[in-house]
């Protein structure tokens, strides 16, 4: 039996839950491991897995690439004013581009 600890922003745990739990169901199914994810009322960023080691690393793979596909996903906007022009710090994938 091993088992892992992935740190993931509550923010994503209904999207790696899925509709009626489909995406942490399938990974669980396809991998034979037990993930617990922890409701929103305990405030945690940690989501353990436990299994065999083979399990616990696929599913500890598979729900890293979920997160960084989610997190590929969002872009933040937020501007500011310059003196001169108005402008728009974009944050794209970790870099930042300035739109004016």
């Amino acid at each position: 039996m091993d088992f892992a600890e992935i740190e993931v922003d509550q923010k994503y745990h209904k999207h790696i839950i899925g509709k009626s739990g489909a995406n942490v169901g399938r990974i669980k199914d396809e991998t034979g491991v037990s993930i617990r994810i922890p409701p929103d009322n305990e405030n945690s960023n940690i989501i353990r897995i436990e299994g065999s080691p083979e399990g616990v690393a696929t599913a500890k793979q598979e729900l890293q690439q979920m997160v960084y596909k989610m997190v590929g996903q969002i872009t933040f906007v937020f501007g500011f004013n310059f003196e001169i022009s108005n402008c728009h710090v974009l944050l794209i994938s970790g870099v930042f581009i300035t739109v004016c």
